[in-house]
């Protein structure tokens, strides 16, 4: 019989890798923002924790209004529409 492996003995196996650190910047009301950058580089992590999503576990997320973020590339996206028109559909339907 196996032993059943325990939340309290995960760090034995995993390491602690941060998926955003040492990031700062502002964005201003009406500008449109968006993430670039290769797998693994935090892109979704930051955009959870900026929607409230997902809590940070460290530093600070300062929001003043409304935010909506499209994550998963793909879903909900009307293939006969354009980049554009899609990201408007969504932000519509989103409110």
């Amino acid at each position: 019989m196996e032993k059943a492996l325990h939340i309290e003995n995960l760090s034995k196996y995993f390491a602690s890798v941060p998926a955003v650190k040492n990031l700062s910047f502002d964005i201003e009301q009406g500008e449109i923002f968006g993430l670039l950058g290769p797998n693994g580089a935090g892109k979704s992590t930051l955009l959870k924790v900026i929607s409230r999503i997902t809590a940070p576990t460290g530093g600070r997320v300062k929001i003043k209004g409304r935010v909506a973020s499209l994550l998963e590339v793909g879903t909900g996206f009307h293939p006969e529409l354009t980049g554009r028109e899609n990201i408007y559909l969504n932000g519509t339907i989103l409110g």
